[in-house]
């Protein structure tokens, strides 16, 4: 279970299938044709070009998100020591973090079954997705003074590393590797989603998945391993729909999949940092 926006790619009948990059990606003999969704002018699917689109997503969402911490106006008061005495931040910031959080849910699936169509998606998920993360930074802000700057700090430290270890095959993304991002994701992915519906209805939720401690600090420690694997993978992806000759178009597709992942590896890490200060 990776990525989806990313692993959902070509194959020759029909270009948004389920089909993983392959070395029998379409090359040109001189003679055939290319299927659709393949290129052979100059607007080819490139490395450069993801990044460039993934900066001006990230861009949109530092608006989005600046106006939502705006909004949220968290206060806090402090003693000598630095010690949080009260917090507080506008209740009132809830219902778009939550609004918001659906609609980005919901754009990011679109993406999965058209990725075609990324490059209208991708803008405004970032735009709706940076009130979430402006909502929610707010919120960890007001109750632990300086956490943002830190998880910011954390998350660029964590993908550069990535990068790094993955340019340089330190690791290798292999069929092995990937049958343990898509378990262990998947668990998450489980885990999460029991944990958030008891708490919604009331019932008791698992402790370990919010609570600090020392069992909370190494669950969330775990999680941003599997997140960091995760972004390994679609920096995999994302390398081998270069070599495929695919057309521009879907680097949008591809710098919304590194977006996704980006997020959740912020999320966490500001979930650890709040988990370890607490």
């Amino acid at each position: 279970m990776t990525n989806p926006v990313l692993t959902r790619t070509f194959d020759d009948n029909n270009k948004a299938g389920w089909a993983s990059p392959t070395a029998d990606a379409w090359q040109s003999d001189g003679t055939t044709p290319p299927p659709d969704g393949y290129v052979t002018s100059g607007r080819q699917f490139s490395i450069e070009g993801v990044a460039w689109k993934l900066f001006g997503l990230l861009a949109l969402a530092l608006v989005t998100g600046s106006m939502a911490w705006q909004y949220a106006d968290p206060q806090t008061v402090t003693n000598r020591n630095g010690d949080v005495i009260s917090s507080s931040v506008n209740g009132a910031i809830w219902l778009p973090i939550i609004v918001c959080s659906l609609v980005a849910f919901g754009l990011a699936m679109v993406a999965v079954f058209k990725p075609q169509a990324a490059k209208f998606i991708a803008p405004i998920y970032a735009l709706v997705q940076g009130v979430v993360l402006g909502g929610i930074s707010a919120v960890f802000e007001a109750s632990y003074p300086g956490i943002v700057f830190q998880a910011v700090l954390g998350t660029i430290g964590v993908a550069v590393t990535c990068a790094v270890l993955y340019g340089t095959g330190i690791i290798r993304v292999t069929e092995g590797f990937m049958r343990v991002v898509m378990v262990a994701t998947f668990g998450v992915m489980i885990t999460y989603g029991i944990n958030f519906m008891l708490s919604l209805f009331g019932g008791p939720d698992f402790g370990f998945v919010n609570n600090g401690g020392a069992i909370g600090i190494v669950v969330s420690l775990v999680v941003i391993v599997i997140a960091s694997m995760n972004l390994i993978a679609d920096f995999h992806f994302i390398t081998v729909r270069a070599n495929m000759g695919i057309s521009k178009d879907y680097e949008w597709s591809s710098a919304l999949g590194l977006l996704v992942t980006l997020v959740w590896l912020y999320l966490e890490i500001l979930r650890l940092l709040s988990k370890i200060r607490n």
